[in-house]
């Protein structure tokens, strides 16, 4: 499990906690991998500089912007935008930087370099039969994705040693389209990474969300002032995947258990969801990995249940850390 970049080490010691017995309970070991972005602390300074005290940086924009948010939506979030873009990318280059250097530090301590060697070694010792009896299984949180992305080749490493890479699943990706078809999509291919399922939100929810004082989704954010151009295509966006006929035709695919790739979060339903296996009720971009809709979904196609019943399922009690 790779989470967010917008995660403080507690919160995510805490999501451990909350995942383990659920996990174990259907015969999953979890392994999460906690990595330090320091994108949660920054963001919330760079919110804090540019709404509630004038900066020189913004040349008085972030007053301005005080006066108009009830009225002029969408010129608020633009003034947001230019105002965080320039210390925003440094944060969000940072971040990324240190989820490469996980995967590929000089001096090989990395924690996905430590974890594969590890795993390596532990599966050098057993028989070829019992490594064939082991799978493992991906599932990432929005900057989690990027972390994937470098991840991705000692991932593959530990399949060579005859070990199943059995499934992927993204919950709101905030990686670039143009990331995913220079470092993933090479890799997807009959015996190398699986094509990941998406989960995401419609373009309507991540226009309804917000990041603070932000009227729209991190990820929305993300686009427009942190990946250095406005518009940047993001993964996790399903106004882009919609737009780009080369990731559509990828994602209409089903999965190899034939579940659809893409799976949009919806509100609940009174009479409970149609297809258990793609059900996902989360109305903010961080909301995926509390949803219980969500994380339930994912389960069932890591363990594919012919009746769909999970030995437990999570509920939003397990969830509430």
């Amino acid at each position: 499990y790779l989470h967010g970049g917008l995660n403080k080490e507690v919160d995510v010691a805490k999501r451990v906690v909350a995942f383990r017995d659920v996990m174990l309970a259907n015969q999953i070991y979890p392994l999460h991998i906690m990595w330090e972005s320091g994108a949660a602390e920054i963001l919330n300074d760079l919110i804090r500089d540019a709404i509630t005290r004038p900066d020189e940086r913004a040349g008085g924009t972030a007053d301005w912007m005080h006066k108009l948010r009830d009225h002029l939506v969408e010129a608020k979030d633009q003034t947001f935008e230019l105002t965080t873009a320039r210390l925003g990318s440094d944060m969000w280059n940072e971040m990324k930087r240190n989820a490469c250097l996980s995967s590929t530090s000089l001096d090989g301590l990395g924690a996905m370099q430590i974890v594969a060697k590890h795993v390596i070694d532990a599966l050098s010792r057993v028989s070829a039969a019992e490594r064939a009896a082991w799978e493992f299984h991906v599932v990432a949180h929005s900057a989690g994705s990027i972390y994937f992305a470098y991840a991705l080749q000692h991932l593959l490493d530990m399949q060579a040693q005859s070990i199943r890479f059995g499934s992927v699943h993204f919950m709101a990706p905030a990686m670039s389209t143009e990331m995913f078809r220079t470092t993933i999509l090479p890799k997807i291919q009959p015996g190398g990474c699986p094509v990941p399922s998406l989960f995401m939100l419609s373009d309507a929810a991540e226009l309804a969300d917000c990041v603070g004082p932000y009227g729209k989704s991190l990820l929305y954010l993300v686009s427009n002032a942190f990946e250095g151009v406005r518009g940047k295509p993001i993964l996790g966006m399903e106004k882009f995947v919609a737009a780009d006929s080369a990731l559509r035709a990828l994602f209409e695919r089903r999965t190899a258990n034939r579940h659809p790739s893409v799976v949009i979060a919806t509100k609940a339903l009174p009479t409970g969801d149609p297809d258990p296996f793609s059900a996902s009720h989360s109305e903010t971009h961080g909301g995926f990995d509390n949803d219980p809709a969500t994380l339930n979904s994912i389960l069932r196609r890591i363990i594919e249940p012919k009746d769909g019943k999970l030995a437990r399922e999570f509920t939003s009690r397990d969830l509430q850390y």
